[in-house]
């Protein structure tokens, strides 16, 4: 069989033979759109070439693309492939004239590394800006001392980044080792990392740190601190003097036993009470650790534990695990105090206000619950379209588009070239490359304009696009870009071919792609409805539909097929239950059935709270919420498709 790409002579006259047509197409014209088949074709012999380590045939290529939108990724190719060859200004040059490009960021962070590997701690500062990896972190601070000596600012920010309860990069290495060296971590800073340590529960962390000590006392603590929280039992028989060291010791001792023996823990701390001081706040510190472990396990008596705690303030993990409790006993006097613990800008969401309700209507206080209630019904939010079924009446929509002038668009283009780039990657077929760029591309842009690419990547029909950037302007009202109904032909024939409501369709594939038809998730799910491989396969071969190949599930027609045909045997399976059935599209049938037995008989809206995964129970809620917002879109009335009428199990609220 003849290979046509090969190495040597023929390789190069290829590529040399589009040079030539390149040259000719691009006559020192600026770019326009579209772009020629030619550029696309120069566009991935360059790529090739740099791939293929020839460098001279790239240059070559590269020269004659300097006009083209793409070019720069080209050229960061490029720098990246020989980043220990070309100068540092050039790599430095491209770093501050695309300083807000994802390869840039990339090839930024990959520079530096290499930079601290060759001790080049000028140039690393040049470089530098505030970077997520704390190992960049770390080696900045380095640089500033290894440049500028170690000043007040920088040795805190040092410190800072050392304090913490986990294990720190390998990168952070030479810095720590210089706070080490010069003894500026004391014994004081160390005790204080060994706290944070031990309440991240990672002992291994904590028995590293001990040989750092320079006090043999305090190196002792320490060890014992390690073996109380290994052995909780030797609290029994332990005698020490009263330190606030060693109180730390036994309440976190204290805390470790009564996740097995709470009573006994209680008892010990009974009899500690008069031969050591502990203060209000470590009395209620070790109050709030046996509220918490009776949450954990669910012991008998959890109320009487959280009835002792009542009156005091806590944390928010605290008061979360309360509320889980509350929901699962529907304790609603105890959901009322758990709320009212929460911080308020948590207090303050709309889930919790429409909580507080429910609680306030469970206990009598029925004037204050339909007040709340009333306010809530007026969200275009899951939690009030349960209000209002509470008050059974109409969903509001309360749309407002974004207001824009037809200019405002252009200024937008002219001033920020890079969308013409994410363009170009689509019209190349590399839409992740896209898909990177527009995400950063949303870091540059204001508020404002965040707001116009939202509408800009809505008239593109780049319906995710639009819905990201609207999410990150603090666009919520415009429900055109937000709520899109692109496909409608296919989505309303495949969802009647299935007996399916459109509305819950769309609310789906809202929830599953956004509208993206190429997208594939981090596990493998493929296209508009994220269907898995061998989910699509399976249903493949159940309704006779032949795939040519796995990546045919992407094709619109193919997806949409097999995913309705997939939600109709999950609405089989649970009863004509949208919300059961959109629980076991995401997380499996076999786990809603589990979670069923559980919890056989509850309200909906509990049921949804006490589902065991975070991503499972944020997916329902967006489903049932999206599908209604679609079905009032499409005016398409189905009841069915109303929070109150999926009843779990046919119980009652």
């Amino acid at each position: 069989m003849e290979t046509i790409f090969t190495t040597g002579c023929h390789y190069r006259f290829i590529f040399l033979s589009l040079l030539l047509t390149t040259a000719v197409a691009n006559a020192d014209q600026p770019w326009q759109e579209p772009t020629q088949a030619v550029h696309h074709d120069s566009f991935f012999a360059a790529k090739n070439a740099l791939a293929a380590g020839d460098f001279a045939l790239f240059q070559i290529l590269f020269d004659s693309l300097k006009t083209y939108p793409l070019a720069y990724y080209l050229r960061y190719l490029q720098l990246k492939a020989q980043m220990t060859e070309v100068p540092s200004h050039e790599i430095s040059q491209f770093l501050q004239q695309h300083r807000y490009s994802s390869f840039a960021q990339d090839l930024r962070r990959d520079w530096l590394f290499y930079l601290a590997e060759q001790n080049q701690w000028q140039q690393f500062l040049t470089d530098y800006v505030p970077q997520p990896h704390v190992g960049l972190q770390c080696l900045a601070q380095y640089a500033q001392i290894q440049t500028h000596g170690a000043d007040n600012t920088t040795l805190n920010e040092a410190i800072k980044l050392w304090k913490v309860g986990k294990s720190q990069p390998n990168h952070c290495d030479p810095l720590f080792n210089y706070l080490y060296a010069r003894h500026h971590i004391n014994d004081d800073l160390l005790w204080q990392r060994i706290a944070l340590v031990m309440d991240s529960k990672t002992p291994q962390l904590a028995k590293a740190l001990l040989p750092n000590f320079s006090d043999p006392q305090l190196q002792n603590l320490a060890q014992l601190w390690l073996a109380v929280h290994d052995n909780p039992n030797s609290l029994l028989t332990l005698i020490a003097d009263d330190t606030p060291k060693m109180r730390q010791i036994m309440i976190d001792g204290l805390k470790q036993q009564s996740k097995s023996d709470i009573n006994t823990a209680y008892q010990t701390w009974l009899q500690w009470a008069n031969r050591y001081g502990f203060s209000p706040t470590e009395n209620q510190q070790i109050q709030q650790n046996f509220a918490l472990s009776a949450l954990q396990q669910d012991l008998p008596n959890t109320k009487q534990w959280q009835d002792a705690i009542k009156n005091q303030s806590r944390s928010l993990a605290l008061a979360q695990m309360q509320t889980q409790w509350a929901f699962k006993h529907q304790d609603w006097s105890m959901l009322l105090d758990a709320i009212q613990a929460l911080p308020p800008e948590e207090k303050d969401q709309l889930r919790w206000q429409y909580w507080q309700a429910r609680a306030l209507n469970h206990t009598s206080q029925t004037a204050q619950a339909q007040n709340l209630f009333k306010s809530l019904a007026k969200q275009r939010d899951y939690y009030g379209f349960l209000a209002a079924d509470h008050l059974s009446v109409e969903y509001k929509l309360a749309e407002k588009p974004v207001a824009y002038q037809k200019q405002d668009l252009q200024k937008l283009l002219t001033d920020h070239p890079e969308f013409f780039y994410v363009k170009e990657f689509h019209a190349v077929g590399l839409g992740d490359l896209a898909k990177r760029e527009w995400w950063a591309l949303m870091e540059k842009l204001s508020s404002r304009e965040r707001a116009l690419a939202a509408v800009q990547a809505r008239q593109w029909e780049w319906y995710n696009y639009g819905i990201y950037a609207a999410h990150k302007a603090n666009v919520y009202d415009d429900l055109n870009i937000r709520f899109p109904m692109p496909f409608y032909q296919k989505i309303s024939a495949n969802a009647n071919d299935q007996a399916l409501s459109p509305s819950w369709v769309y609310g789906i594939i809202r929830q599953e792609s956004a509208f993206s038809t190429v997208i594939a998730s981090h596990v493998g799910a493929m296209g508009l409805m994220q269907l898995m491989p061998a989910t699509g396969q399976a249903v493949a071969e159940q309704i006779g539909l032949e795939l040519d190949n796995p990546e045919a599930i992407y094709q619109i027609d193919n997806n949409l097929r097999l995913g309705t045909a997939y939600l109709r045997q999950m609405l089989d399976q649970f009863d004509d239950n949208p919300l059961l059935a959109s629980a076991a599209y995401n997380a499996g049938p076999g786990r809603v059935k589990r979670w069923l037995q559980q919890r056989p008989c509850l309200p909906t809206d509990v049921w949804v709270e006490l589902i065991p995964f975070k991503e499972t129970r944020n997916y329902v809620r967006n489903v049932l919420m999206y599908s209604n917002i679609f079905n009032l879109r499409l005016n398409e009335k189905n009841p069915d498709l109303r929070l109150a009428a999926m009843k779990i199990n046919h119980c009652s609220d």
